[in-house]
């Protein structure tokens, strides 16, 4: 049997090629030619097959596809029935695929050994395979497109190689056509464009080769906003000074004279950082040396994109001097990505070492025995880069310690016995700031300081994406930082941002992801699902439902290729693990191309179980725990989830105990705050399961936990009604059973309520005794929250003494636990409070301080703390700064679901065009605040909306073309509204709902 995917989809029947039959048909055959010899679940091919929209015969249908691809194929025994799935059986060489990178390696291998034309020979076979497009008609299809274009990728490698050998045997004439049609169809892609400028100067066609360069800057200017690359622009200087004949000689011609090696790439200019580590390289070789001991080996290890070949240049160039005899550098793979063999190494070696073709011999033994020779006497420093492994590593090695090698890899090389091994992590806070200062100018990063630690946060001190990031950054220079980190601030988007020209953190990650087997690839795509920064071997194999024993290995392999980081303690019960966040922006693609909705959802509900009731803890809790997550499971993987990883955060949150719980936490509190509202019918449902679970089991203390648990989710979903008798009966039982601590914040939640409703003298007492008890309890969160709510209370009963006392105990509460976040609520606290004493800038000083104190670490606050700074602005007559700060605010608002915000935001800035005599600027905002108040069933909220509607359809005025009093410099977009938002406004201003935005920060009842 036979395929053919380079081109239309295609079987060998009969001794003829032919389609596999309809296109349904042919999309499963593809997609097991895709996983060929692994099993694809039924559901994934159905998902597939129907692109997410499967008929209800769907299964039914598939069954027809496959008996008819196997009557086609020969048989049963070609496509078996595996669990519930298929999986295809593949000899190799049937695919013809396999053919194609047989030729290819053999053409690199002539390469290696100079012999152009037989080189040239075979590239040109390998391409004639291809028929068009891989897959053909099918190529469209979704599932396909990962698959097609890493052939395409493959297919135009082999076309820029197959062209190299030609013009190597001065076929420029021959070629130039073909370069100018390649060029018109890939225009960003340089090397076929040097190619042709190479083909043309040869020609004798100067001018025309300089037109295409200025072409390809014009083009990588307007689409990617950067310059060419390297290569293009040496290319081009070679043209101008006449030297290009020079370096494009026949290779014999070029050996006459051979000069000391010089192959180091040019250092970076604005290389910063690893200060350490290049010290350590240094004393290093120097010592070695200096004890004519055996050759300096120093290894360089690190996850893609750390900068590994940038220090090991760096190192390079620092050591050049002490090495006069010359200077070695290969990477150590293909562009495609295979490995060199260490024949191919020595033999480009030798030759740049001066070694003519006739010597150079052709067994590894051979080569190795005349490379060590012509080095014995040799001061020359050797660069491997991106080695694959020990065994491409030590042929390499001279045999006398007056050379140096250094050595990159993604994984560790253990096996180079002797070598100095130094892992490299991720950059500083510092060194990633240092580097932005040096790629984008120290100006723009000391006028926009927060936003420049933002986009190092948000690169995960990655110097790749920093360097990515800069490169944007330097090709508009009209961009703040700010709008960059913005940009990145899109988990969805981020990977797409940071590519540029040929830098791209993706592509570089790929490059580690399908160096590991299919087995690990599947465990880091699931990996990929769970939120938290480290994680247990045992959640691990509860995610890929595996024995531990068997992850184990699957993790340490993921460690050695850079994937994973082992962050092994003593302290810890098992091994512990860690996931760079770019890896798993990456691997969460990944999982959404590779692992149907099913299967995802299937992990996440295991990791929640595993998190819900870990394996040490084999108590009756734990097990009705278990119980209760069977009896959720299938709501917890129901289709209704649009994202799995979103599902792991709720289920995991509001089940995992949290450090220093007490053995009634049954089901401890999620962060409901900040809960996108289209959850939190479903964690009712969560916390009502425990509660059940918790009396069957006649746990008092477990059943008065969930009690307050279930509170916190009512609260947020503004049933406040049913959330005070919860939290009533719950402080109760916590009381009888002498738990101070739990009575302490059921008091707090109780003063809550009693605020909201207005009670604010009830709400005195009760925020004073939660103090209190909070204070004797030890329990300075629960205090410190408490304090800020008496604050509230007490400036709408006008004593503001008591208010600001209250403000920096808590402030000085929140500092000594190193709770920022929390800091920043207090400033909330305390602008709102200035807002209502008129102290408009006071408060405008308060609210900044809280976007200081946040940068980016909690959008929920970081909306309210912008609301409020538009407040302020607006009561110091800044219309124009005040609609900007609640435009973001709306943005943030938005992005986390925060309806409340939303409204009252909405509701101020059609008051505020209302004011400002534009009425029909008010319509939108006031109709999109109504219907939020409405989903709010906030009546008081839905009459003032209805009021501004009115008011802004009665004016019947034009619309002019920007509001009197927008400040100048501020962005005139700002002025037109949207969805965008603000506090209550007009009759309401110094009324109880003024501090209803305050409160929606502190919907969460505090459970340890």
């Amino acid at each position: 049997m036979r395929y053919q995917i380079l081109g239309s989809l295609q079987i060998r029947s009969g001794g003829h090629w032919v389609s596999p039959g309809p296109r349904k048909q042919s999309v499963v055959l593809a997609v097991l030619l895709c996983h060929r010899g692994e099993a694809v679940s039924i559901d994934r091919l159905i998902d597939v097959v129907w692109d997410g929209r499967p008929p209800r015969t769907a299964r039914d249908n598939l069954q027809v596809y496959v008996y008819h691809l196997r009557r086609a194929l020969g048989g049963r025994d070609r496509i078996q029935r595996r669990d519930d799935g298929y999986l295809l059986r593949v000899a190799s060489g049937e695919v013809d695929e396999d053919e194609f990178e047989r030729l290819i390696a053999e053409a690199r291998q002539a390469v290696a050994a100079n012999d152009m034309r037989a080189a040239a020979s075979v590239y040109q076979e390998a391409l004639a395979m291809w028929r068009g497009p891989a897959f053909g008609a099918i190529a469209d299809v979704a599932a396909l497109r990962v698959e097609v274009a890493r052939l395409q990728e493959r297919r135009l490698t082999a076309i820029e190689e197959c062209v190299e050998a030609n013009l190597a045997l001065d076929r420029h004439g021959q070629w130039t056509a073909e370069l100018t049609r390649l060029v018109a169809e890939h225009p960003l892609r340089e090397s076929f464009r040097a190619q042709l400028m190479t083909a043309l100067y040869r020609s004798g066609r100067q001018a025309e080769a300089l037109g295409y360069f200025h072409e390809g800057r014009r083009i990588s200017i307007e689409e990617l906003g950067l310059d060419p690359g390297p290569r293009l622009r040496a290319l081009h200087q070679s043209i101008l000074d006449g030297t290009l004949d020079d370096e494009h000689q026949p290779v014999v011609a070029r050996r006459q004279a051979t000069p000391p090696p010089a192959q180091l790439a040019a250092d970076i200019a604005d290389f910063t950082g690893r200060d350490d580590v290049l010290r350590r390289i240094r004393e290093w070789i120097d010592s070695r040396r200096a004890q004519a001991a055996a050759v300096p080996v120093v290894s360089l290890s690190g996850m893609a994109g750390i900068g590994k070949s940038a220090l090991a240049v760096r190192a390079a160039n620092l050591l050049r001097p002490t090495f006069p005899d010359g200077q070695l550098h290969l990477c150590m793979r293909a562009g495609d990505g295979t490995a060199i063999t260490p024949a191919g190494a020595l033999g480009y070696f030798l030759r740049a070492l001066g070694v003519p073709d006739s010597r150079i011999p052709d067994d590894v033994p051979g080569l190795v025995a005349l490379y060590r020779s012509t080095l014995a006497e040799s001061r020359v420093l050797i660069v491997l880069d991106d080695a694959v492994g020990e065994w491409q590593v030590r042929p390499l090695l001279p045999g006398r310690a007056s050379c140096a090698v250094l050595v990159t890899s993604r994984g560790r090389l253990a096996g180079l016995e002797g070598a100095l091994h130094l892992g490299l992590d991720v950059l500083t806070g510092t060194e990633g700031l240092d580097l932005l200062r040096h790629a984008v100018g120290h100006a723009r990063v000391v006028a926009e300081p927060d936003m420049a630690e933002d986009i190092v946060r948000l690169c995960a001190g990655l110097p790749l994406a920093l360097r990515v990031t800069a490169a944007r950054l330097s090709a508009r220079p009209q961009w703040s930082l700010r709008r960059i980190r913005d940009l990145l601030a899109k988990d969805h988007r981020r990977l797409d941002l940071l590519t540029a020209g040929d830098l791209s953190v993706r592509a570089s990650l790929t490059r580690s992801y399908e160096h590991v087997g299919e087995a690990e690839r599947r465990l880091l795509r699931l990996l990929g699902l769970i939120e938290s920064e480290e994680f247990p071997a045992a959640l691990a194999a509860a995610v890929a439902d595996l024995p531990v024993d068997v992850v184990l290995p699957q993790l340490e392999t993921l460690v050695d290729g850079q994937l994973l980081t082992a962050v092994t303690t003593e302290e810890a019960a098992s091994p512990q693990y860690r996931m760079h966040g770019l890896v798993r922006l990456f691997v969460r693609e990944r999982c959404r191309l590779e692992e149907s909705e099913a299967v995802r959802h299937a992990a996440v509900a295991r990791a929640a179980a595993a998190t819900l009731a870990p394996a040490d803890d084999p108590g009756p809790r734990h097990e009705a725990a278990r119980r209760w997550l069977h009896r959720i499971g299938d709501r917890l993987a129901a289709p209704r989830w649009n994202d799995a990883a979103e599902l792991l955060h709720l289920v995991v949150s509001c089940t995992a105990p949290e450090a220093g719980a007490t053995r009634w936490s049954w089901c401890p509190p999620t962060p409901v705050g900040s809960m996108p509202r289209k959850y939190l019918d479903d964690l009712r449902l969560v916390h009502l399961r425990a509660l059940d679970d918790a009396r069957a089991a006649g746990e008092h203390a477990g059943e008065a936990g969930t009690l307050y648990a279930l509170a916190a989710v009512e609260i947020a979903a503004r049933d406040l009604g049913s959330a005070g008798p919860r939290i009533a009966k719950g402080g109760e039982t916590f009381s009888a059973l002498g738990e101070e601590r739990a009575a302490g914040i059921g008091e707090f939640a109780l003063a809550f309520l009693d605020e909201s409703a207005g009670r604010l003298e009830e709400a005195r007492r009760r925020y004073v005794s939660a103090c209190a008890a909070s204070h004797r309890a030890g329990d300075a969160y629960t205090e410190a929250t408490a304090l800020s709510g008496l604050a509230r209370a007490v400036s709408q009963l006008h004593d503001p003494g008591t208010a600001d006392v209250s403000l920096r105990r808590a402030a000085m509460l929140w500092e000594n636990l190193d709770q920022p976040v929390e800091l920043a609520r207090v400033e909330l606290v305390r602008g709102g409070l200035h807002l209502d004493t008129g102290q408009a800038a006071e408060a405008e000083k308060a609210f900044a301080a809280a976007l200081r104190a946040l940068r980016g670490r909690d959008d929920t606050v970081e909306s309210l703390a912008r609301y409020g700074l538009g407040e302020a602005h607006m009561r110091q007559g800044r219309p124009g700064l005040a609609l900007a700060g609640w435009h973001e605010a709306l943005r943030l608002a938005r992005s986390r679901d925060q309806l409340p915000v939303r409204a009252r935001t909405l509701l101020t800035m059609a008051q505020l065009y209302l004011d400002s005599g534009l009425g029909m600027r008010a319509i939108v905002p006031a109709g999109h605040a109504l219907t939020a108040f409405q989903q709010l069933g906030d009546e008081v909220g839905q009459r003032h909306a209805l009021t501004a509607l009115a008011d802004a359809h009665s004016t019947g005025e034009q619309l002019p073309a920007d509001p009197p009093g927008l400040d100048p410099g501020v962005d005139r977009s700002a002025a037109v509204v949207g969805d965008r938002p603000g506090p209550p406004t007009g009759e309401d201003a110094d009324g109880p709902d003024r501090h209803r935005w305050h409160q929606d920060s502190e919907t969460q009842i505090r459970c340890a």
